[in-house]
């Protein structure tokens, strides 16, 4: 991330376009967006999360506070992600 000094700005931009395409024309759809141990000193990740027209479930021990209506969940990535997984499986069965 930092002094990567084989990065490939053309391809990033190419990423980019093509991530900010595919929010456009997936806007008419219910998006939720899980972000996983994003934290403030680097916020990149996080305004990413924040610019997207989405459900935001942040998972973060420390950091998990958000824009309104986030779903902010103070865990770990395991610890949370196992959790979720066990209410998705009692609503499914």
């Amino acid at each position: 991330m930092f002094n990567d000094f084989s990065w490939l700005q053309a391809r990033s931009t190419q990423q980019n376009r093509l991530f900010e395409r595919w929010v456009v024309l997936n806007s008419n759809l219910r998006i939720a967006v899980i972000e996983i141990d994003a934290g403030k000193s680097i916020p990149t990740a996080r305004l990413v999360s924040e610019s997207i027209p989405a459900q935001l479930i942040r998972i973060n021990p420390r950091d998990a506070d958000g824009p309104k209506g986030t779903i902010s969940i103070s865990l770990g990535s395991l610890g949370a992600l196992s959790a979720i997984n066990e209410l998705l499986n009692r609503t499914i069965n």
